[in-house]
């Protein structure tokens, strides 16, 4: 909701309403392209019921992976993303380590694509005027395997143009 939609967008589907996965595969059968963002397993069932829709249609799939598996695992969750990344033609990743985990996973072709930075519109790089500085912030729930919590407190002197906020809470280690 904090950026403008890219035209033509439209919000049809509903994470709770099966036949909103349905009618949406069924109007994208013809597509030549129709890609997932996978995100958490949790979307393993209705991104399945999508692509089992399309079958028969012209779009071929595609499955960005952000993670392939979440750091936070449950039982499940591997047959999930299993099931889904067997079930498309092409799964994407961001890293040599996902691709050998995602081949672990599923025989479909893998390809590795570095994530591309992204800057919000409007975005306007400046210099600090004097007396101002640059500002790194970390929001979020800080847990083990992310660098903030590893980096030991105070963090380590940086430029002096640089002041560096957590904004964050930590979870599942020491402090959380």
């Amino acid at each position: 909701p904090e950026f403008d939609l890219f035209e033509p967008t439209s919000r049809e589907l509903s994470w709770n309403r099966p036949d909103t996965w349905v009618r949406a595969a069924r109007r994208l059968r013809e597509f030549d392209l129709v890609v997932f963002a996978h995100i958490t397993p949790a979307q393993v069932i209705p991104y399945r019921t999508m692509i089992a829709t399309l079958s028969g249609g012209h779009a071929r799939t595609a499955v960005i992976c952000h993670n392939v598996l979440p750091h936070e695992r449950g039982r499940a969750d591997a047959g999930l993303v299993s099931l889904l990344l067997r079930s498309t033609d092409l799964v994407i990743v961001h890293s040599e380590a996902q691709a050998a985990q995602a081949s672990r996973l599923t025989g479909k072709p893998i390809h590795v694509a570095q994530l591309a930075p992204f800057m919000p519109t409007g975005f306007v790089r400046r210099t600090p005027l004097v007396g101002l500085h640059r500002r790194l912030i970390f929001f979020g729930l800080v847990r083990p395997y992310k660098v903030l919590a590893v980096l030991p407190p105070p963090l380590p002197p940086g430029p002096s143009a640089v002041r560096r906020v957590a904004a964050a809470r930590c979870v599942g280690g020491p402090d959380g």
